[in-house]
């Protein structure tokens, strides 16, 4: 067995199937989870942790067998604490090594519990691992062996996915709801490093709701695949209230479950996540683009009984350009930069979101994308029927029989058509687009008078007789008139700044049904019930000044 395995095997899987405390939101503030109540639940469940049956003499003995030394070693109910401890090959090194309840299989060692102080891993290729300190509770190994032995029966080869066995799966995912948390790692590996001074996870055992935290994360890469050596960085990153029970639940129902628990991330109403937040965020390819964003931030808050409000902030965004290496490269040309003359360009985001799950509305109270000193755009929508969309497509998902079909492609034509049924009960009742120009517009005139050599004022008539010449296409007068408002709309815009605004209110909403209904009139239906059609949607576009 590689040194690497020993510990690595133990260290790591937890760290792959853990993806999100219980806590929510109120009046609209975020509460992001700490360092310390990760630290501190975890370490009450290690104090929680039975050491397991194995004997002093057992695991001397199988520690042994696999060429590992120490200092010394002590015992206490079960923990045993070992000092200076080497492994095989003696490239794994630790300072102080406490484990309990170990036992083998197939060569891959299992603990009820496990911490380390000071590790190192050194190997031939000098990649090199160290971690100052790592606590976690890991199961015994029970669930593991029954899901490796249903994999050994089978070989493998599971032509029927039905046959996988997803139940011993979800239990196996359940057993690591003990969390674990680690100090001041650092990896290298050839061209790749690794910086991370704390990451950790744990379940709340009053909601059996998830928390993942990181902080201190430097990542560089300098391999040869990539043109430039890029870097990543993150002050602290953190997810509160991820559903790790319904990750289990869902598991143990096989495919369809773990399909309908993905669709769960895409519908509002059933969040799998409470918050999510990063501060300084960085990333940079040498020479060429920066992006920086200082904070990022989504929550949920509770208003009534059946309504939630999500929030989403994205704070000072800045994008970094190297002018001469994008020009060098054929990337400046045209670019956002290149449009507004400028090497350092801000922007931000924000949103508020509705949901009404008793009367299943889904409204966008506003999302606001902001070019600093550019331009503002805002959207806005009212949907409904966005909840009932999920749970018939879920019932759908639920209710395939893999065992008649053990075609995964068979099955996904099945979600696509029950897709397309179920998004009928789904209605745009409200939709708005809203543009406020700072200086885009004479930005762009003024960017355009330099490439082409006319006048601005020329720039501003030929961009405004484009416009009219929309209603060229126009196959009817109602058309014509639409066509013909938006013009005039837009070139009050050219001309004085200030704010267009784009509106629909159908009569009865918009569905995908009738959207392809439009579709199909625009290409082979009459004039008249395009007609029709527009008219409902109730068209409004207006100009205004700042």
């Amino acid at each position: 067995m590689r040194p690497t395995r020993f510990l690595m095997t133990a260290a790591l899987v937890p760290v792959l199937i853990l993806t999100g405390c219980g806590k929510k939101a109120v009046d609209g503030e975020m509460i992001i989870v700490t360092e310390a109540e990760i630290v501190q639940m975890v370490d009450k469940a290690y104090d929680k942790t039975k050491a397991g049956q194995k004997t002093s003499d057992d695991i001397i003995a199988t520690l042994e067998e696999t060429g590992s030394g120490w200092g010394s070693v002590s015992e206490n109910n079960g923990l045993f604490v070992f000092s200076d401890f080497v492994g095989p090959d003696g490239d794994v090194k630790i300072e102080r090594l406490s484990l309990a309840g170990m036992r083998y299989k197939e060569e891959v060692p299992y603990f009820s519990k496990l911490s380390f102080e000071n590790l190192t891993i050194d190997t031939n290729d000098d990649d090199q691992l160290t971690i100052k300190s790592l606590k976690m509770n890991l199961p015994s190994g029970k669930n593991l062996d029954s899901l490796m032995s249903a994999i050994e029966a089978s070989g493998g080869d599971f032509e029927d996915p039905s046959e996988f066995p997803f139940e011993d799966l979800g239990k196996l995912v359940r057993d690591y709801s003990g969390g674990f948390y680690l100090q001041d790692l650092a990896s290298t590996q050839e061209d790749i490093s690794i910086n991370l001074k704390f990451a950790g996870a744990a379940v709340d055992p009053t909601t059996s709701e998830l928390s993942l935290m990181l902080t201190g994360f430097d990542f560089l890469d300098k391999s040869p695949l990539i043109d430039e050596p890029s870097t990543m960085s993150m002050a602290e990153f953190s997810v509160t209230g991820f559903k790790f029970d319904a990750l289990a639940d869902s598991t143990e129902a096989g495919l369809p479950g773990l399909i309908g628990f993905y669709l769960g991330f895409y519908n509002p109403f059933t969040p799998m996540i409470s918050t999510a937040s990063i501060t300084d965020f960085r990333f940079a390819v040498d020479d060429g683009m920066e992006i920086r964003i200082p904070s990022y931030k989504v929550w949920r808050s509770r208003q009534s009984k059946s309504v939630d409000m999500v929030h989403t902030q994205v704070k000072d965004i800045t994008a970094i350009a190297n002018r001469d290496h994008m020009i060098e490269a054929g990337a400046y040309e045209d670019s956002l930069f290149d449009l507004l003359g400028t090497d350092d360009i801000k922007a931000s985001y924000e949103s508020r979101s509705r949901l009404d799950s008793k009367n299943d509305v889904f409204e966008l109270e506003y999302a606001d994308i902001r070019l600093i000193d550019s331009f503002d755009f805002r959207v806005t929508h009212q949907t409904t029927g966005l909840n009932k969309m999920f749970a018939d497509l879920g019932d759908t998902i639920e209710n395939y029989d893999l065992g008649q079909s053990n075609d995964l492609e068979a099955m996904a034509q099945a979600v696509g058509f029950a897709f397309i049924a179920a998004s009928n009960d789904v209605s745009v009742d409200q939709l708005s687009f809203e543009y406020t120009d700072h200086s885009l517009i004479e930005t762009v005139i003024s960017r355009a008078s330099e490439n082409e050599g006319d006048s601005p004022a020329i720039i501003r008539q030929q961009a405004k007789s484009e416009l009219m010449m929309m209603t060229l296409f126009a196959e009817t007068e109602y058309q014509r008139e639409l066509a013909k408002n938006f013009a005039e709309q837009a070139q009050a815009l050219i001309d004085k700044g200030g704010r267009l605004k784009i509106s629909m209110e159908p009569e009865e909403g918009l569905t995908i049904m009738s959207m392809m209904q439009m579709s199909q009139m625009m290409s082979f239906g009459s004039t008249e019930m395009l007609d029709e059609a527009l008219k409902d949607l109730n068209f409004q576009i207006s100009h205004s000044a700042k």
